[in-house]
């Protein structure tokens, strides 16, 4: 995984070759997202913490905040609400991959008004 000092525009994706396989992997990964969109939008812990607050109601001590960027994954019911805060994609923050709905469909022929086919 690319680290926050190597890639400092992007949130780190896994890289290719093997994907986590253990919890610890998975776990790391999710925490270093984590870290790196807040790092990425400019705001401090604190100010991601206020924003927390103001879209959830959920009061976040500043010391809880910071095991989310280190220890703990941060709690289900608030990444949706982090990621409006930061700007990042759920998905991303997660998985460590990109979403893709999968491949565009074909173009769909045009239909011949005479015979409707």
């Amino acid at each position: 995984m690319l680290s926050v000092q190597q890639e400092k525009r992007t949130i780190p994706i896994m890289s290719g070759g093997r994907k986590p396989s253990s919890s610890t992997q998975i776990r790391d990964g999710i925490l270093a997202r984590t870290r790196a969109a807040r790092l990425m939008s400019g705001l401090s812990q604190q100010e991601v913490i206020d924003q927390l607050h103001k879209r959830t109601g959920h009061r976040v001590k500043l010391a809880t905040y910071k095991k989310w960027e280190t220890r703990t994954p941060i709690p289900h019911h608030l990444v949706i609400a982090f990621c409006e805060t930061t700007g990042s994609d759920p998905w991303l923050l997660l998985t460590g991959s990109p979403f893709r709905l999968g491949r565009t469909p074909p173009p769909t022929p045009p239909i011949n008004e005479k015979t409707g086919t």
